[in-house]
């Protein structure tokens, strides 16, 4: 109790009226914070809705956590732990301190700047930096019987 009152009296936050919780503190989180935090809270979403049961883990890989996720999945398959998975990835760092760490790290394309439709050129000799965009995939993979391969 004593440290949480020296706390408080160090912070100079000693709130008496509802309107001083309002402006600060807890309220002020937003109720998707944790949601938001977790890594794996989309996947779990979709299995929630869905009633899906089994399996349900995130890979968290940057541009390439689609291509492990789905991997996993198909691993999973493979050893007999799942018959049927629903794998992929989203990405979604348009956000203006996103944006800020690739532009320091000189990632970005800009020499096509007055003309940005031709700065996608991930395979041209030419090319200088991405286009940084978003995007999401998924696919649902199952055991492959061999009836299916051999009707």
């Amino acid at each position: 109790m004593v440290a949480s009152e020296e706390a408080l009296l160090d912070a100079g936050w000693l709130p008496k009226r509802d309107e001083d919780f309002e402006a600060t503190g807890y309220r002020k989180v937003s109720p998707l914070f944790v949601p938001r935090l977790l890594i794996n809270l989309a996947a779990g979403h979709v299995s929630m809705r869905h009633g899906f049961k089994g399996p349900n883990h995130a890979a968290t890989t940057a541009c390439t956590t689609g291509a492990h996720s789905i991997g996993d999945a198909a691993r999973l398959i493979q050893f007999g732990d799942a018959d049927v998975m629903v794998a992929g990835g989203a990405e979604s760092c348009i956000h203006p301190l996103a944006i800020s760490g690739f532009a320091r790290a000189r990632s970005l394309a800009t020499d096509w700047n007055d003309y940005p439709i031709e700065a996608s050129r991930p395979f041209d000799k030419d090319r200088a930096g991405f286009v940084i965009g978003e995007g999401a995939g998924v696919v649902v993979l199952e055991v492959c019987h061999l009836e299916c391969i051999n009707p």
